[in-house]
């Protein structure tokens, strides 16, 4: 039963593997045209609320919160513009 089991073992690993993205996709998907709070961890990328990464299209400042609206996605980021 161990040889058996372990020569599924890559078969099971992609399945999760596929079954990840999908919901990762669809976590991308959902979050565009909401609004949320990103963290600048550089001058053009930060961390949502959720810990999802977001890209933005100017320099903003290191360190510091923003509001931004999610624009789309660009895998395995979302992409936003600033908000005043």
């Amino acid at each position: 039963a161990g040889r058996a089991d372990a020569q599924r073992w890559p078969e099971r690993a992609a399945r999760l593997r596929a079954a990840g993205q999908v919901a990762a996709d669809r976590h991308l998907a959902q979050r565009q045209g909401s609004e949320d709070r990103i963290l600048m961890e550089t001058p053009r990328q930060g961390r949502a609320e959720d810990y999802t990464e977001v890209q933005v299209p100017t320099d903003l400042p290191v360190g510091q919160i923003h509001r931004a609206r999610i624009t789309g996605i660009q895998a395995p980021c979302l992409t936003a513009t600033p908000l005043p």
